[in-house]
């Protein structure tokens, strides 16, 4: 009887968290949600135009009054990461993004997590974190290749923001497999240096890890801003049957092709924080997927223009 209560207890905890941290799609947060997809999609951009922050989606949606910080790039694994300063919102924010489509799809259904395997976690091994083993955590090894690639360079980097703003918060955002990336991000960077996260945002981003992987997420991160489009193949890979699971909360949007102005958005809270809730995107049979809709997340292609 007391062990059911006590799993009452943490159960309606978990669903108070969930219910007053997540708010509702609204023209407040669309707009947000929009300058940090446009600051995710500026990593696509000429590197020149990156390096002096005067590309297309650098000047759009805000972004023009962000201070470019440092930037990071991998040529072996061709891994983007930026550090920008938002002075007005007082936010350091953390941007990744991947822009080699060429065999996404294949990449992300070959993809493999093995517990105890992770290089990023294993100097975590010794903390004690209550109701998480956390050498039973695992993320793609796809994605800890590239992530390995810059990680250095961004603790280094994050670090040096850290004592130079000590008073900002961080916000995370990232696109694609970017997402995947700067989910990693966020809970390696809470670990490691402890930082206080208002937020992450990802759009269109593959399984990162297992269960284990989002219940480490919930407890130091809590929700994200997890956004969907439409029929986006993406979403859906990693499998679950090869041991993935999203983190919370997703953000499906749904537009019509004829009428880009009627669109909805529906919000699929993870049940109990953890186990996936499949009455959003997860909802679509595997035909009705395409990769198309991959790449107009909110109407913005993501192609940098001229």
């Amino acid at each position: 009887m007391l062990l059911f209560i006590i799993y009452l207890l943490l159960f309606s905890i978990n669903f108070i968290n969930a219910y007053y941290w997540h708010t509702s799609i609204n023209k407040t947060n669309t707009t947000i949600a929009v300058q940090y997809l446009s600051s995710s999609y500026s990593l696509g951009c000429p590197l020149e135009e990156i390096r002096d922050w005067s590309c297309y989606w650098c000047i759009q949606h805000q972004n023009q009054y962000l201070e470019p910080y440092k930037f990071i790039y991998s040529d072996i694994t061709n891994t983007f990461s930026s550090i920008l300063i938002d002075n007005i919102e007082k936010n350091i924010i953390v941007v990744f993004n991947y822009t080699d489509f060429n065999n996404l799809v294949g990449d992300l259904f070959y993809t493999k997590c093995i517990p105890d395997n992770s290089t990023v976690f294993k100097k975590y091994y010794d903390k004690e974190i209550p109701l998480i083993n956390i050498k039973n955590i695992c993320i793609g090894d796809y994605y800890e290749q590239l992530y390995l690639s810059v990680h250095y360079e961004l603790y280094y980097n994050v670090l040096n923001a850290i004592i130079q703003y000590p008073d900002y918060s961080f916000v995370f955002t990232g696109y694609s497999v970017g997402g995947a990336l700067t989910t990693i991000a966020a809970i390696d960077l809470k670990l490691k240096f402890d930082i206080k996260v208002k937020n992450v945002y990802t759009f269109g981003s593959p399984r990162v890890g297992n269960l284990e992987f989002t219940k480490l997420f919930y407890k130091y991160i809590g929700n994200s801003f997890r956004m969907t489009n439409n029929n986006d193949i993406v979403p859906h890979l990693p499998l679950q049957k090869q041991g993935f699971n999203h983190v919370s909360t997703e953000v499906w949007r749904i537009s019509d092709d004829k009428d880009i102005t009627n669109e909805k958005y529906i919000n699929c809270i993870n049940t109990n924080g953890f186990n996936e809730y499949k009455k959003c995107i997860e909802s679509l049979d595997e035909t009705e997927l395409n990769l198309e809709d991959h790449f107009d997340y909110m109407n913005l292609n993501y192609k940098c223009k001229n």
